[in-house]
This record gives structure tokens, sequence and C-alpha cells, in this order.
């Protein structure tokens, strides 16, 4: 890495030269025992090189600044590096750190949304009584389906 390399994308970031980047190198390091960054591949383009990364660790640390769950993390990412004479000399970064902090159960995961079951036949409709047949979606012999999300709005004329 040049000593005027940057960094964007992580955190802390921009990051700029060697000093700047083995502080947060070694706080992955510290909190994510036995971290491993696997380079599963990578696509060249005259002085740029893509790379998609596998990250996978367990976080043992509390130098996230906060107690170490224990928990395993695995998530992705994708640096692109700009190289000059053979150095770093500049990174774009991004990595999915909302996923590491969900598995380690510091970030809740969102709700799914509740499915919509199938109506009965229409045989069977006012004979099954209860909740079951309440937000049912009808038969596509009935008509359309109703969807479990609610209508998107109508756009404007000309926005597309």
């Amino acid at each position: 890495m040049a000593p005027y390399a940057v960094a964007y994308g992580l955190p802390g970031g921009p990051i700029q030269g060697p000093t700047a980047f083995k502080p947060l190198f070694r706080t992955f390091r510290d909190a994510l025992g036995d971290l491993s960054i696997e380079v599963v591949r990578t696509l060249t383009e005259g002085d740029v090189v893509a790379a998609r990364c596998h990250v996978t660790g367990r976080h043992t640390g509390a130098a996230f600044g906060g107690e170490p769950t224990g928990q395993p993390v695995d998530f992705w990412g994708i640096a692109m590096i700009r190289v000059e004479d053979g150095k770093i000399v500049e990174g774009w970064n991004c990595f999915d750190m909302l996923s590491m902090y969900q598995q380690i159960g510091w970030v809740a995961n969102p709700p799914l949304p509740v499915p919509v079951a199938p109506c009965p036949p229409s045989s069977l409709r006012g004979v099954i009584p209860g909740p079951k047949t309440v937000g049912c979606r009808a038969s596509a012999a009935a008509g359309s389906a109703k969807s479990a999300f609610p209508p998107l709005p109508a756009l404007a004329p000309g926005l597309l």
C-alpha cells in the first residue's frame, strides 16, 4: 500500500495510508477470532482490480466496542483497488456490515411480510367459519389474487 493511498467505504473512512489502515485491520482481527478473508474471484481492467471477498470468523473480542457474543459471522464484500507501480493507491470497499451486526445479535433482523393464505374452494366458503378464511387470497377462478403487500402508488405521467 502506498503511503498516500486512500481507502473508501470502510468504518472510520476514508482511510489514508498504511499507518491509518493497520488499526482498522487490528480491530477486526481482535474482534473476530479466526478471521478469514478469502478472495473468491478477481477481475482486472487496466490498473484496477475488483475482488469478491468472503469474510468469516467468530465474535470473540470486544474491539468493536461491545461485549463479545461468541456468534459466528459469515458475510461477503467487494473491493475495487487501483494500483500504481505494484502498490495500492485507491480502494473502494462495499462489505455487508449490516449482515455481520445481525449475525452477532447487535441489530435485529427486519420482520418479514405475513403471507396471505389461499381461500377455501368456493363450495366451502361460509361452511368453514373462523379466522382461517379472513384475509385469504381469492382463487384464480374467482378473478384476481389479493397481494400480501399494499398496492403501489400510481406514477405521475412522464416519470418513466
